[in-house]
């Protein structure tokens, strides 16, 4: 009779063993995917959000600077006789090209920092704010994935007695990506951004002049 082949017990507690690992590394990559991965993106979302209205503000005041312009350059007041405003106007040709000149600006901005990464410590996910600068950092990027929109919105309105408040505010529209290990987003950052405020002394004008766009 053939003598029968003793199993070899380390080779059983190697396969267990490998098999743990395997399970362990599979229960590890779906609390990533769910738990961790979800936090990177929320919270990159919200840098990148702040990044991308840094760059609005710097765009919309490099587009002022350069045109050299103030707050009556977009508008016109018309008075009678009587030293009263008889109508008033938004030079809106200005206005458009502010706009137009702002959203190329923003969109320079955002391309000439693509290759910018936003390193977040995996301890900013913990909510211990101890923690918060610990521990490997996830890198996030963002990448644009639309055009950008900037248009305007305009108000004249009485404002207390005999005086009159003018606003034309900047409406920006950008959408970006944002890119982490194994996921992405896409969201969409708006802004209204004030660019003209101004109260002056007078009655309310019977026309008020504001072109189509």
């Amino acid at each position: 009779m053939k003598a029968k082949k003793r199993k070899n017990p380390l080779k059983k507690f190697a396969i267990l063993f490998l098999l743990i690992i395997i399970i362990s590394f599979i229960l590890i990559f779906i609390r990533y995917k769910n738990t961790v991965l979800p936090a990177v993106l929320e919270i990159g979302e919200k840098y990148a959000v702040d990044t991308i209205n840094e760059k609005i503000n710097k765009s919309i005041e490099k587009v002022i600077s350069e045109l050299n312009l103030t707050s009556k350059d977009f508008f016109e007041k018309n008075f009678d006789n009587d030293e009263k405003i008889n109508y008033f106007s938004a030079d809106t040709i200005l206005i458009n090209k502010v706009c137009s000149k702002t959203a190329a600006e923003i969109t320079k901005e955002i391309k000439s920092s693509e290759n910018e990464k936003i390193a977040l410590p995996i301890g900013l996910f913990s909510g211990i704010e101890l923690l918060s600068n610990t521990g490997p950092k996830f890198t996030v990027s963002i990448l644009q994935a639309g055009n950008t929109l900037v248009d305007y919105e305009t108000a004249f309105e009485s404002s207390g007695i005999n005086q009159v408040n003018f606003k034309i505010w900047l409406i920006t529209k950008t959408e970006i990506s944002i890119i982490s290990p194994l996921l992405s987003k896409e969201i969409s950052v708006s802004r209204k951004v004030m660019l003209v405020n101004t109260v002056f002394n007078g009655s309310v004008p019977q026309t008020y002049l504001n072109m189509a766009k």
